[in-house]
């Protein structure tokens, strides 16, 4: 293993082993990224014999003890044999409630609702602050993962007891399985005792001790069967079968004494007198017979078989079991609504067919047929039937209906039963239905919410939902096997044309194993035509399966005025409707939409997804689009009005939320309904109004995409939407070129190259507002000119090109002033300070930014306020005042926050770490940096991730973790390369120069800092050549070569320009000593 490339091969095999990234390695070796990609890529021929001896001895290091997490009592974490310390109630209470639900992402909604009764307006940043500390509490597991919406702890089942007890469950071994328990879960987090997840939990302990006891020996199944009625005292079929193990390990008196208790405490509590199973097991106990209990006499069991392949619907079953176990004095009655083929009837027989042992009376099912083909049931008949299921004779059937209601309520009393009523259509035809009795359960289905069961009988509404992503896909791997995880891209595309809905991913299951040998992405690509997707989803013709016939079965039970709205609801191009979109759909007053929007939800044909919105699942619009085909011309109406709605109100909201910038954007009349609200209004809408757009792309809707384009340009560039705001001016350019209109195009050129630089792409943005310039100058237009220059100066300082963008700042300045425009002159002036800032001339920089301040102030414009004061922060640290610039960055990121300004928060919080961690804050400087580059990563900002990690490496080499400190540089580097951008590559090559030297690599240290000044000179930063010079004579002088010191801190100090900025204080301080040295 003495050549390269067999110990590159070694490295490599040995640290996929040891499970390590290659920077996992670097940090425990104490090398840099670079130093280990090297030695695996064999690119030396033979390593240096410190670093082969550092990566040896890491390798050969003892892993790390593993965390484990227990919620199987109260919550505990350790690492190895040590407790971990957690933090403080809130940060337990959200890792309990991740482990609760492992490897399903958490909402970031319920985690609020969880942790706060009144959540503060900060709470989702708090909430973040939260994540963070557990993650560094967890270290070095990497447990908890940030998903879409949410977070999901990640973990194997040697990581978490719950995890190992459900393995042992499906092991088959309930045993080794309860073993595990320390009491009732989380028995120390009071705020989740009874939290869905939890409640669900403890269900499925309960069926563990159930099955255990059927299996174990009498004196152990005792014991648990013991602490299972301690936790569940109304519990019949735990104290029954307790009873039963008690006697049969000899000890009637106290089985006997068990049914005593259990008699008292029902009759004390519930008012009620033991069931059928308890009095068996009472009998059985007497008679000293154990072969089993006595079955009670006439037990009805009408329940359909259980679905195949059920899954998901947790919560859903979690909200039964809960109810199963309520107390109280009337019946349980669970309403299970939602739209057709959602799985309501699936779903109430599943989780009655897991819990036969909880109604031992028996269990009545009837389909009401209230959506279908066939004639409603009537009550008298339903009535009828279930009587006669009961023993009653037809002669003693009463004729009249309340009297027949009356006899069935007096048949259930005191008996513990089920009753499924599926499929209703009204509560007219359930409330007859309704037993007296606490003591039975009433599950109805209902493509209607029935407020009138919840209003007057108290029953629990149990809304069945579309299943998740990951519910559908593990109904197809129930269904389809393999091929789901074989074809994942293929396997997600059908689960989207299929709507999540089950009876929908059915078909497509039973259309994929009817057509063998064919792959899914064949399906899939005729399912992707939506002209032709009902017709696939048929069901073989079969009128209780097909997709449409089932959504008609909904539809022709709605009135006309609601039908008309459904149709034209199909036209919408976006994901989600409000009252106000619908209203000009429909062309109808706001409040009779507001109606006629309730009207459909109720009837679940449309979802509500928020306070004042509502959706059509794909399946549903493409039906509700295909009935609108049938009225061409009123479609065609109704997507006018529509549009023209979208787009009078995103000019209301943009002038409300940027009145400053009123004169640059198109000129449009008001929308009927007023926008409240103006920035959440565009945050809700942002998605409807781009699709707004791309509809208008495609059918030809120019002046709509025009007036978009140019009205939502500022809310999509600081909002961090940077990829649909390319995609939108695109479309918006391509088709002003189409039409040979030269002055229309230049606008969306300068937005498309805002966008291509916001991404990190600055060398295309050039390109294109190279054209753009020209464009402007040829039509005279002086306020485009103003924007294309202006963005020129953006791009050429992000690519380290500061004299030009000094140029093209001048001279945008220049036009602002000469035509007026005071708001563009602020923001030029914004511009002009961050490139003096770049090139080093920090107290022009700092003139720039107050003039522009002053003028924002002036003009009332908040965020080029916010600018200003983010930028002179970052002049002023730059000339050494940390303290004043602290002061001025955190006013700036005030209005950022209030503003909603995401990149923009990003960019203010990377120079605030900065500048933290110049007056010595480190911890402050690594929240606060960790936090940009999270917002960089949101929002799609490179150049602003970039230059966070080069600041938080600065932070770890302060902190004296040198190997932390080069990963976060290397990574820098490589943004700043990808970005083209030279200023931030020249910082960050000084800042690895001073990790090597700090680390003893004099060699490594000089390479940096000499390409570091190199990049400098080119870019013509004064500064940055003065840091190179200054590094490079600490590492001569190091080496002890103080006449190449002397030499190179000599040139530094002539670079700072005599400024008495922090850096030339620093080169006066090294030379001084240098003399008294020499002295």
């Amino acid at each position: 293993m003495e050549d390269g490339p067999s110990f590159a091969g070694w490295l490599r095999e040995r640290r996929v082993l040891a499970g390590l990234t290659q920077a996992q390695l670097a940090e425990r070796a104490g090398l840099s990224l670079r130093a280990v990609r090297n030695a695996e890529l064999g690119s030396v021929r033979k390593p240096r014999p410190e670093t082969e001896r550092r990566l040896r001895e890491a390798l050969a290091e003892a892993p790390p003890e593993p965390v484990r997490i227990g919620v199987l009592g109260p919550l505990t974490v350790s690492r190895g044999a040590e407790p971990v310390e957690i933090g403080a109630e809130k940060q337990r209470l959200i890792l309990a409630l991740l482990a609760l639900q492992p490897n399903r992402t958490v909402r970031r909604e319920d985690l609020v609702d969880v942790v706060w009764d009144e959540p503060p307006p900060s709470c989702l940043d708090l909430l973040h602050t939260y994540v963070a500390r557990l993650r560094r509490a967890l270290r070095p597991a990497d447990l908890i993962a940030t998903d879409k919406g949410g977070y999901r702890l990640s973990a194997e089942e040697s990581q978490l007891d719950l995890l190992e007890f459900e393995a042992l469950l499906a092991r088959d071994a309930p045993g080794e399985a309860l073993a595990l328990w320390r009491g009732p879960a989380l028995a120390d987090v009071e705020r989740l005792r009874q939290h869905p997840a939890r409640l669900a939990l403890a269900m499925r302990r309960a069926k563990a001790v159930m099955a255990y006891a059927g299996v174990a020996a009498p004196e152990d199944a005792a014991v648990q069967l013991r602490v299972l009625t301690a936790e569940e005292p109304l519990n019949e079929s735990a104290h029954a079968r307790l009873m039963l193990v008690l006697a049969a390990s000899g000890r009637q008196a106290a089985a006997l004494d068990v049914f005593e208790d259990v008699r008292r405490r029902l009759a004390d509590e519930l008012g009620i007198g033991p069931g059928p199973e308890l009095r068996a097991a009472h009998h059985q106990v007497l008679r000293q017979d154990f072969a089993g209990p006595e079955p009670p006499a006439r037990v009805p069991a009408q329940l359909p078989a259980d679905v195949p392949g059920f899954r998901g619907r947790a919560a859903q079953l979690a909200e039964l079991d809960e109810l199963l176990h309520r107390d109280g004095t009337g019946a349980r009655i669970a309403v299970l609504s939602g739209t057709g083929g959602v799985g309501k009837t699936a779903l109430a027989v599943h989780w009655a067919q897991r819990a036969p042992a909880e109604f031992p009376d028996g269990q009545l099912y009837l389909d009401l047929h209230g959506y279908g083909t066939v004639r409603p049931v009537e009550p008298g008949d339903a009535l009828s039937g279930f009587l006669r299921a009961l023993g009653v004779p037809g002669a003693d059937i009463p004729a009249e209906p309340d009297e027949r209601a009356a006899k069935f309520r007096t048949a259930l009393a005191g008996r513990r039963m089920l009753l499924v009523l599926d499929n209703a259509g009204s509560v007219g035809q359930v409330r007859p239905l309704l037993p007296g009795s606490p003591s039975c359960l009433v599950l109805v289905t209902s493509r209607d919410a029935l407020p009138g069961l919840v209003a007057r009988h108290g029953a629990r509404r149990v809304l069945v939902d579309l299943l998740t992503d990951a519910e559908a896909r593990d109904l197809l791997r129930a269904l389809l096997g393999p091929r789901v995880d074989d074809e994942s891209e293929a396997t997600e595309a059908l689960i989207g044309y299929a709507a999540r809905l089950p009876l929908a991913l059915r078909l497509v299951a039973e259309l994929a194993l009817s057509r063998e040998g064919e792959r899914l992405a064949a399906l899939a690509a005729e399912l992707a035509d939506e002209r032709r997707r009902l017709d696939l989803l048929d069901g073989g013709g079969d009128p209780l399966t097909a997709v449409r016939a089932v959504f008609s079965w909904s539809y022709r039970h709605l009135p006309a005025d609601a039908a008309r709205v459904f149709r034209l609801c199909g036209l919408h191009p976006g994901r989600d409707l409000t009252p106000v979109a619908i209203a000009a759909l429909a062309d109808v007053p706001l409040p009779e939409a507001e109606r006629l929007t309730g009207v459909l939800v109720r009837a679940h044909l449309a979802q509500q997804t928020g306070a004042d919105r509502v959706q059509l699942h794909d399946l549903l619009r493409v039906y509700a689009a295909e009935l609108a085909a049938a009225e061409p011309d009123e479609s065609h109406a109704a997507q006018e009005r529509l549009f023209d709605c979208y787009v009078r109100s995103a000019a209301q909201a943009m002038d409300v939320v940027l009145p400053q910038e009123r004169h640059l954007r198109p000129v449009v009349p008001d929308p009927d309904v007023k926008v409240i609200e103006a920035q959440a209004w565009l945050e809700a809408e942002r998605r409807n109004l781009l699709a707004v757009a791309a509809h208008a792309t495609r059918h030809g809707w120019a002046d709509h995409l025009r007036l978009l384009s140019g009205i939502l340009w500022h809310y999509l560039d600081v909002g961090g939407y940077h990829e649909e705001a390319l995609v939108l001016h695109t479309h918006a350019s391509a088709l002003a070129h189409d039409a040979g209109d030269r002055a229309a195009e230049a606008e969306p050129l300068t937005l498309i190259a805002l966008g291509h630089w916001r991404v990190g792409r600055s060398r295309e943005a050039r390109r294109y507002l190279e054209e753009a310039l020209v464009l402007v100058r040829e039509t005279g237009d002086r306020r485009t000119e103003i924007h294309v220059l202006n963005t020129l100066g953006l791009v050429c300082r992000a690519l380290g090109r500061f004299a030009e963008a000094i140029g093209y700042s001048t001279e945008a300045l220049a036009v602002a002033r000469k035509t007026g425009d005071r708001t563009s002159e602020g923001l030029v002036l914004v511009v002009l300070g961050c490139s003096c800032r770049g090139i080093g001339r920090y107290a022009e920089a700092a003139g720039y930014h107050r003039e522009a301040l002053a003028l924002a102030r002036e003009t009332a414009d908040r965020t080029s306020e916010g600018y200003a004061l983010v930028n002179l922060g970052d002049a002023l640290s730059a000339q050494g005042n940390h303290d004043e610039a602290a002061v001025a960055l955190a006013e700036g990121l005030e209005h950022f926050r209030a503003m909603g300004v995401r990149v923009s928060e990003g960019y203010a919080l990377g120079i605030l770490g900065d500048v933290e961690h110049a007056r010595g804050r480190y911890a402050e400087a690594a929240d606060h940096l960790e936090r940009a580059m999270e917002i960089a990563r949101e929002t799609g900002s490179p150049t602003n991730r970039g230059v966070a990690l080069k600041h938080l490496g600065d932070v770890r080499l302060a902190q004296g973790r040198p190997a932390e400190a080069a990963r976060h540089l290397e990574e820098a580097l490589g943004l700043a390369r990808e970005c083209g951008d030279r200023g931030v590559e020249s910082r960050v090559l000084n800042s690895l120069g001073a990790v090597a030297a700090a680390r003893g690599a004099s060699a490594e240290a000089l390479a940096y800092y000499r390409e570091a000044l190199a990049v400098a000179k080119e870019t013509g930063c004064g500064p940055e050549q003065g840091r190179a010079h200054c590094g490079l004579g600490e590492v001569h002088c190091g080496l002890g070569d103080a006449v190449a010191a002397r030499e190179h801190w000599e040139r530094a100090l002539a670079c700072y320009a005599g400024e008495c900025v922090p850096g030339a204080i620093r080169v006066r301080n090294h030379l001084a000593a240098l003399d008294r040295v020499a002295g």
